[in-house]
């Protein structure tokens, strides 16, 4: 019996350290699960941000119509929306004509933005603006759109898709979908770095949304 109480003791004695160290292997494990939990849950959090700032824009590019500097106050919008979201770089977005599909030229697509101003004038239903990173967050002070009194859109950098010839009758025949007014598309494309980066160091973030043009009876 001293036996078995002396090898029952020295036995104890040997696992006395065992929960530390299966502590130490195992807490790793968790915090990265933790971490990693957390991260999707404010990446969820701001990928819903970056749809409700497109959103905003979008209703904004809707409701200015035909007014000169209606792609510098929808950019504008997106700019002050973005502002909260500390991990996401904008990299391009593009306003652009289209039809109910939301349909955008493919040349619109892969152009990259340019200081002077990028896009596309094609056909009917598929021309484009294309907007910078700097030149998103610059819109509000810029100086480089289409102003409200201008008569025509010059060489500005938004004159591919002119904001004063977009089609806003009623009873025109000449708007993006064979009819007015037309429908204005706005895609961003948006560098997210989580913070914890559990889930990879960088993913792209790429939305659109596609309104009509707020219409005048003519």
């Amino acid at each position: 019996m001293d036996e078995l109480k002396s090898f029952l003791a020295r036995r104890f004695r040997g696992d006395s350290g065992s929960v530390v160290v299966e502590s130490a292997m195992i807490l790793p494990v968790v915090l990265a699960f933790l971490a990693g939990t957390v991260d999707m849950g404010v990446a969820f959090r701001d990928r819903i941000q970056i749809e409700n700032a497109l959103r905003a824009a979008a209703r904004v590019g809707a409701s200015g119509q035909n007014t000169g500097n209606t792609d510098q106050l929808a950019l504008s919008s997106l700019a002050a929306s973005m502002v909260g979201i500390k991990n996401a770089k904008i990299t391009k977005v593009v306003i652009f004509e289209t039809d109910s599909t939301g349909a955008m030229s493919n040349t619109c697509t892969v152009t990259a933005p340019a200081a002077g101003g990028a896009g596309d004038s094609l056909t009917a239903n598929k021309n484009c603006n294309i907007y910078s990173d700097t030149q998103v967050s610059t819109a509000a002070s810029a100086t480089n759109f289409t102003a409200a009194t201008d008569t025509s859109c010059g060489s500005h950098i938004d004159h591919y898709w002119c904001p004063l010839n977009r089609v806003i009758d009623l009873t025109s025949t000449a708007g993006s979908g064979g009819t007015g007014p037309d429908y204005l598309g706005i895609s961003m494309t948006v560098d997210y770095t989580p913070f914890t980066r559990f889930w990879g160091s960088k993913f792209t973030i790429t939305d659109q949304v596609v309104v009509r043009l707020e219409p005048s009876a003519g």
